[in-house]
């Protein structure tokens, strides 16, 4: 089991009162009960059949009657008042993706809150979106589907339950905000979708690791990304040892599944996910090692993707010589937001090393690798939809080609590549928007062979590699065909 950043430092007496007294949390809950109980924003993240939910459901009661208690303590017993809409004494939400998703969550909640009160138990009336508990605890079930929806009052607590399938929108423009004004907090519990809003905005924020490798890409001191406030904890299949025969059927999968779905079923690793667009390993195909020089290289490539309402991308590839199969090495990817594609004085001042153009941007990568006699002859593959981008380009000396934009030879073409190891990767901005691409979910209409949302480096990356793209190349071809694709 794996624990994230610690939170503040524990001077409460070691025996604290755990609400959900019909709980029985296996050793990895019990971890994190004690880990996570000074947090104010917790994410939890687990191995199939783990009891991630179960174990947020247990945090989610004993959280919320702790603050009834004090609630009760300043303002004594709730009155409901007269009218249909009375003020609660505290009020929660709890979300998932879609509605059916919420019923996991409704299941814990029922069974660690006693059920109703004519049963003993804490609630006083039920709904599909909303429940109410004794002394006027309100519980609202929502979905993400439409996170503008979700504007509310005041929250004490949320429960965010497969967060990482949710849009990060939810989080970040719309329940974030709720909490402000009562200092409240929240519980994120999840599988792991990739390095996508949930590692970076929650997760990089209490793991040390992840701090220092979402500063790699950003350029930041982890210092600055950690925060106290957060705490996050994971665990295995294994750790479960309420059903004993589970880690015998863990190393039974570890023997008998591809590595990337063990990991993603079993470890719960950010690494990989459901739905993934390419099986990728960081140790065969993201590397630090320096790419091969100019002299050393048999072709080189540049491509753009054009941004408008999205960041703009350009990566400069290159063909290696090793025999008898040559790698293709990623040398740099530059990709911004809010950058011009020329200007006449950020051309000029280039050589004093100004970025306030692409053109500028774009020159510095290549003369830095080729040289001032060897950058001219280095192609810029940029999309033709964008003719006068192709014009300034042009006009400053670039080698312009027109961009290969067909989505599914691509795809053919770097699943081979990474299948072979005949790609090597060294910017981290392009590694994680690679390991981020995904294909759509099943039975939603797209005419693309991945979501493009975020996509911007692998763009830049794939118009590098138009022509050999385009001429369907061996040996990627015969690859395919060995590896029984084609």
């Amino acid at each position: 089991m794996t624990l994230s950043h610690e939170p503040a430092v524990d001077t409460a007496p070691q025996k604290v009162k755990f609400y959900p007294t019909n709980y029985a949390p296996h050793r990895a809950q019990r971890r994190a009960h004690r880990a996570l109980r000074l947090a104010r924003f917790i994410v939890l993240v687990a191995g199939r059949r783990g009891g991630k939910t179960k174990c947020g459901g247990g945090i989610f009661v004993d959280r919320m009657l702790k603050d009834l208690e004090a609630w009760s303590a300043i303002n004594g017993a709730w009155q409901r008042g007269a009218g249909k809409a009375p003020t609660p004494s505290v009020q929660y939400m709890v979300v998932a993706p879609v509605y059916a998703l919420l019923e996991e969550p409704r299941s814990a909640l029922q069974k660690y809150l006693g059920g109703m009160v004519a049963e003993g138990g804490l609630i006083v009336h039920q709904s599909d979106q909303t429940w109410w508990l004794v002394e006027g605890v309100r519980i609202d079930f929502r979905s993400g589907e439409h996170p503008k929806r979700l504007v509310s009052q005041g929250l004490n607590g949320i429960w965010l339950e497969e967060a990482a399938r949710l849009k990060p929108e939810v989080w970040i423009d719309n329940l974030r905000p709720a909490l402000s004004d009562k200092l409240g907090w929240c519980i994120f519990t999840s599988t792991p979708l990739g390095k996508n809003w949930l590692w970076r905005e929650i997760w990089a924020k209490a793991d040390p690791s992840a701090a220092a490798e979402l500063g790699m890409i950003d350029g930041l001191n982890p210092n600055d990304i950690l925060d106290a406030n957060y705490c996050g904890i994971s665990w295995t299949t294994a750790d479960n040892d309420a059903l004993t025969h589970l880690a015998e059927e863990m190393e039974l999968a570890r023997r008998t599944m591809p590595y990337a779905f063990f990991a993603r079923n079993y470890l719960a690793s950010f690494e990989t996910f459901v739905g993934q667009l390419f099986q990728l390993d960081r140790h065969r195909h993201f590397t630090s090692d320096p790419a091969p020089s100019f002299a050393e290289s048999r072709r080189k490539f540049v491509g753009g993707d054009l941004g408008t309402r999205h960041k703009s991308s350009f990566t400069l590839i290159v063909e290696g010589r090793e025999s008898p199969k040559p790698i293709w090495h990623e040398v740099e990817t530059d990709a911004a937001s809010d950058i011009l594609f020329d200007e006449h004085h950020s051309w000029e001042a280039r050589r004093r090393g100004d970025r306030g153009s692409w053109t500028a941007r774009v020159w510095r990568i290549l003369r830095d690798y080729a040289g001032e006699s060897g950058w001219r002859s280095i192609p810029v593959f940029l999309p033709a939809d964008r003719p006068e981008v192709k014009r300034q380009f042009e006009a400053r000396g670039f080698k312009v080609m027109e961009a290969f934009q067909r989505h599914d030879p691509a795809v053919d073409f770097f699943s081979v590549l990474f299948a072979v190891d005949r790609i090597k990767i060294r910017s981290a901005n392009l590694w994680r928007c690679v390991e981020a691409l995904h294909t759509p979910e099943v039975g939603k209409n797209s005419t693309k062979v991945w979501v493009d949302e975020d996509d911007d480096e692998f763009d830049g990356l794939r118009y590098a590699l138009s022509d050999p793209i385009r001429l369907g190349e061996s040996p990627a071809r015969n690859a395919m065909t060995a590896l029984g694709w084609r």
